[in-house]
């Protein structure tokens, strides 16, 4: 959970970073930048550590959602023009920060799920 919401405070940095970038007639780190997205993330960084267990099924969703995000800009990066980044560097910095969010949002998903079964059989 704790890689979740470094991966989560993270991205939201780089769309918020992204966005000043425009601003200033820069190109983004990447082919999308929004302050919508950063806010998203920061509420699912919130979200991570406040559902885990008072409301587990909660954190599966919060987890899913952020797991089908993270893999998407993955596979996005390997799909989109790679032209839409400033750099080589950028399109593969994005790859890493979300290949660990979406194995974060797996493990997490997974160890919650089991755990819920484990304690429903016994």
């Amino acid at each position: 959970m704790r890689v979740q919401v470094v991966w989560a405070i993270l991205s939201a940095a780089w769309n918020a970073v992204g966005v000043v970038l425009l601003a200033q007639g820069a190109r983004s780190l990447g082919p999308t930048a929004s302050i919508a997205a950063a806010i998203v993330l920061l509420v699912m960084a919130i979200a991570y550590p406040m559902t885990i267990r008072r409301w587990p099924v909660v954190y599966l969703l919060v987890s899913l959602t952020g797991g089908l995000a993270a893999i998407s800009a993955v596979v996005n990066a390997f799909t989109a023009d790679p032209t839409l980044w400033p750099s080589e560097f950028w399109r593969y910095a994005g790859v890493v920060l979300n290949g660990v969010g979406f194995a974060a949002a797996l493990v997490g998903i997974v160890s919650v799920a089991r755990n819920r079964w484990l304690h429903q059989r016994g």
